[in-house]
Formats: structure tokens, sequence, C-alpha cells
């Protein structure tokens, strides 16, 4: 019953969050290679130093991680994106925000461990 109640509550979208182009900081006169720099920054700074052992990891790892996320996430919408790469760009975004949405759940699995495993 449990396991079925999970199934049936559980909201696969909220792992493939929408990036409005409203929300994005285009600018057509932002060089590509600016951008490809930032963007190569922003995911070395927030996630070269985490040292999490996936085999042996813990919730502290975890929420470390789920923190390294939400600056990365905060970072990329900040980011000026030229016209021609704001399909990567939402892409980016979307993945980090789904990746972050897993990790919260992995964090969470005494409170619903079905989402926890389905994440």
């Amino acid at each position: 019953m449990v396991l079925a109640d999970g199934l049936r509550n559980f909201n696969y979208k909220e792992f493939f969050p929408e990036v409005r182009l409203t929300d994005l900081k285009i600018n057509p006169s932002t060089r590509p290679e600016v951008y490809l720099k930032s963007f190569q920054d922003i995911l070395n700074y927030n996630f070269s130093h985490q040292k999490v052992d996936f085999s042996n990891f813990s919730s502290t790892d975890i929420k470390e991680l789920v923190t390294a996320y939400d600056a990365a996430i905060r970072a990329f919408y900040n980011l000026e994106v030229p016209e021609n790469l704001v399909v990567i760009h939402q892409k980016e975004i979307t993945l980090l925000t789904g990746q972050k949405k897993v990790f919260e759940a992995f964090v969470d699995y005494e409170g619903d461990p079905v989402r926890a495993i389905l994440a």
C-alpha cells in the first residue's frame, strides 16, 4: 500500500524543471568564448572541491552537494548568455536543478523512501 501510494504520488516532472527564457540574462553582445570560460569557471568553483565518496557517502556529504548545486544554479541564472547558446544554457540549468532534486530526495529518504528510490 505504501509503495503503491508512493508510486501514484511521485511527480517525475520536478526532476525536469522548466527554465524560462525570461529568467535568463540573454545578451547578444556576449562573446561565446567569454561565456564558455565563465560556464567552466562556475562548474569548477562549485564542484572541484567536492570530495564525496559515492560508495560510502553520508547525508552531510549530500547536503554539501545540494549547497554546491544551489550556488552553481544561481550563478548560471546570473550569467549573461549569448543568444546562440541559450538552449545549452537552459539545458545546463535544467540538468543541475534535476540533479539537485535527486540529492534532496536522497537526504529525505526516511521521510519519503519511495521518492528517494525513484529519484
